[in-house]
């Protein structure tokens, strides 16, 4: 290998370490620095729109919590429930924010030849976390409200049907319209008892009494038609009794569910919210 090549091949590496250098010196810290700034505008766009979903379910079940949600007005439960699906959306949003703000805390760990991650990484992460127990209550707690309003929405109706159509029929011994009535309300009160026992509901489990006590009085109000209509007097005799004796039943359940609001509300609602606004104050203090 002659001179002038050994000299050419010493410039070349000589180069090719300068450009190096300079990748590591100027490059790399401008990229991370870069996606410092990047990742900080997208912790305060997380911070907004939790703030924002976090309010919303706080208020949402500030409005739920003293009553319950099926004694509220129907117009509340009808605004309540948009509200509800709102906030469902919102927490979606938010998590959008917390998702793309990691995502850009991914790449800057990524970069390579660091001695050390850049420290934004860190409080970073641990703001977003904190925002993200906030989304995933919120979730919890507008699903939940869902839920719940859409159960009221079909008690207030069911209700609204037994005391204004079947027990005036019962009254009036138009065994038709009993029958009718009692067939009609039947499947949505059954479906109702199912929904007020999910766990995903939160709802006080003496409201799904209460809708059980209501199927019955509705179950036995179309057997006792069916038996008078059909001439078998001793048979509606004794339904007749056990429809008065479910209806005192369901006028029992419906205290109990109304007596027990605030105790439930207070543990099993209050510690979703106290975690909530907790991990809001955390993830915003930072």
């Amino acid at each position: 290998m002659s001179w002038g090549t050994r000299i050419a091949a010493v410039l070349m590496l000589g180069l090719a370490g300068v450009g190096f250098g300079g990748f590591l010196l100027v490059i790399l810290p401008k990229q991370s620095a870069d996606l410092g700034t990047t990742a900080a505008a997208q912790v305060v766009a997380a911070q907004h729109s939790t703030g924002q979903v976090g309010r919303s379910v706080t208020t949402l079940w500030g409005g739920i919590t003293p009553t319950g949600s099926v004694l509220l007005s129907p117009d509340k439960v009808t605004a309540g429930l948009a509200a509800a699906q709102a906030a469902e959306k919102a927490a979606d949003a938010a998590n959008t924010d917390i998702q793309a703000g990691l995502a850009v805390l991914l790449q800057a760990d990524g970069i390579p030849f660091q001695l050390s991650p850049p420290p934004y990484i860190a409080s970073d992460r641990a703001t977003l976390g904190h925002l993200d127990k906030v989304v995933q209550s919120s979730r919890r707690l507008a699903y939940a409200a869902s839920l719940q309003f859409a159960i009221a929405q079909h008690a207030q109706q069911d209700q609204a049907s037994v005391a204004g159509t079947l027990k005036p029929a019962l009254a009036a011994r138009n065994w038709v319209l009993v029958a009718r009535t009692a067939a009609t309300l039947k499947d949505d009160l059954k479906a109702q008892v199912d929904l007020a026992a999910t766990p995903e509901a939160l709802m006080d489990p003496a409201w799904g009494k209460w809708f059980d006590a209501l199927a019955s009085y509705d179950y036995t109000s179309q057997q006792y038609a069916l038996a008078e209509s059909s001439g078998q007097s001793s048979a509606a005799q004794g339904l007749r009794r056990t429809l008065d004796q479910q209806d005192a039943q369901v006028a029992a359940a419906w205290s109990a569910a109304v007596a027990g609001n605030a105790a439930w509300q207070h543990s099993t609602i209050q510690p979703i919210l106290d975690s909530l606004a907790k991990e809001l104050a955390t993830g915003h203090a930072a």
